[in-house]
């Protein structure tokens, strides 16, 4: 499955790592979308998915309230969390910069504000991830 479908947006990325923080506990719908800093709404339109695909499972009902936790033994899952695993330990083997030189005003100014920063980055990580995938299934 591509990416792009998992993540249909930011909330979805956000359950996750919620949930993987959390993964010792099981949280209600309630926490997980404080938690995750999104609106209820957003996480009961990308829970069903993670439901679907086995990557998220409720744990028990307590009155009205649901409680879930993420699935660690979904492959899905396995897989995503050796992909953040390598991503991490690569940005731990990163040298800190010892000197930031300022960027004159005229050249800082002719530079392109990104309407989204984190797009780039979220390019990288599907480039990453379908590579991973690439290599499992071989």
């Amino acid at each position: 499955m591509p990416l792009e479908k998992l993540f249909t947006g930011s909330a979805t990325a956000k359950i996750i790592d919620v949930l993987w923080e959390n993964q010792k506990t099981d949280l209600t719908l309630t926490e997980i979308a404080n938690k995750a800093g999104i609106h209820y709404t957003s996480l009961m339109k990308a829970l069903p998915l993670l439901e679907r695909l086995g990557m998220v499972t409720m744990t028990r009902q307590v009155g009205n309230a649901r409680l879930y936790k993420i699935n660690k033994g979904d492959a899905m899952v396995k897989r995503l969390i050796k992909l953040l695993d390598e991503l991490n330990a690569r940005l731990a083997e990163r040298k800190p910069v010892k000197k930031v030189i300022p960027v004159p005003k005229k050249i800082s100014s002719s530079i392109p504000k990104s309407p989204r920063p984190g797009l780039e980055i979220r390019r990288n990580l599907d480039t990453a991830v379908s590579r991973i995938s690439e290599s499992d299934q071989s």
